[in-house]
């Protein structure tokens, strides 16, 4: 793709033939060449089609929850090896997003002072840069599970001032969440 756009812009660069809108018109095409492959529509259909169900069911059946189209977004893969390894990091990484965060700050409120709130935030800084490192510092089997606790967590994180720290709500919602996701 890089090597497309740079044969493109240097045809831009040096207009000195009477082709030259012919031969800058061929290579803005090459730019999307790899979109033509069969392994590159197949994937960006089945994303489509998988990420519109995921909206229209959230829209229309979960009380417009993003949930599942934003689960979709995070967890498609054009890795096709392993299906059932894969799935459960999946799983791990999903569950470990929705849980830890509850653990780590029950007793923290990011709602009421100001102690409390930076205590919140080290707390959430701590969690993401310890996920992070694990995720980029790995391999890829644990990096796929840390990068999907990062992404639920941080949504987690900062959902707990919307329904008020209630257990029952909170556990509700994260066991709603899990069984959409899975």
């Amino acid at each position: 793709l890089g090597e497309c756009l740079i044969r493109f812009s240097l045809a831009l660069s040096t207009p000195n033939s009477d082709q030259w809108f012919s031969s800058s018109l061929n290579n803005l095409m090459d730019v999307f060449d790899p979109l033509r492959h069969p392994n590159h529509l197949n994937f960006t259909l089945r994303g489509f089609v998988a990420f519109m169900l995921g909206f229209l069911i959230g829209l229309y059946f979960l009380n417009y929850s993003f949930i599942l189209a934003g689960t979709v977004a995070l967890v498609l893969s054009k890795f096709m090896g392993s299906a059932i390894e894969r799935n459960l990091g999946r799983a791990q990484g999903v569950v470990l997003g929705l849980v830890l965060p509850v653990i780590v700050v029950s007793h923290v409120s990011a709602c009421s002072g100001w102690l409390d709130q930076i205590t919140f935030l080290a707390l959430v800084g701590t969690f993401e840069f310890v996920t992070l490192f694990i995720a980029f510092a790995s391999g890829p089997r644990f990096a796929y599970i840390a990068l999907l606790t990062s992404a639920f967590a941080a949504r987690e994180f900062f959902s707990q001032c919307d329904h008020l720290h209630s257990d029952a709500i909170t556990a509700s919602m994260t066991y709603n969440v899990v069984s959409t996701t899975i």
